[in-house]
């Protein structure tokens, strides 16, 4: 059920953000496959024979954000506009009770 909030006869409605809260449902996962992958960035020193004809896999140049995002299908431009629409909502709110608080003092 979406948040409502009337302001000057208009409805501010509480926008829906269904990739963050897609990214939020597997925040544990993440945090712990981005923890391991930091870990292994940092601790591992690959062998002659683990690299792949002579060329390291690039564990350093992993955007690790970017790489979860792909493994849990999330689409971070989404996210980043959801994020913008949700804050300019929370924005309008605290507008409109700043507004409220005034006429109640006078």
């Amino acid at each position: 059920m979406s948040k409502k909030i009337e302001s000057g006869g208009v409805t501010i409605t509480e926008p829906k953000s269904p990739e963050c809260e897609k990214m939020s449902a597997c925040r544990e996962d993440s945090q712990k496959l981005g923890e391991f992958i930091e870990w292994l960035r940092d601790t591992w020193e690959p062998k002659e024979t683990e690299l792949r004809g002579g060329i390291e896999l690039g564990l350093y140049d992993i955007n690790i954000e970017k790489v979860l995002a792909e493994y849990f299908e999330i689409d971070l431009d989404k996210v980043e506009d959801e994020r913008r629409e949700l804050i300019l909502y929370c924005r309008m709110v605290n507008e409109e009770r700043e507004k409220r608080k005034e006429l109640m003092i006078e």
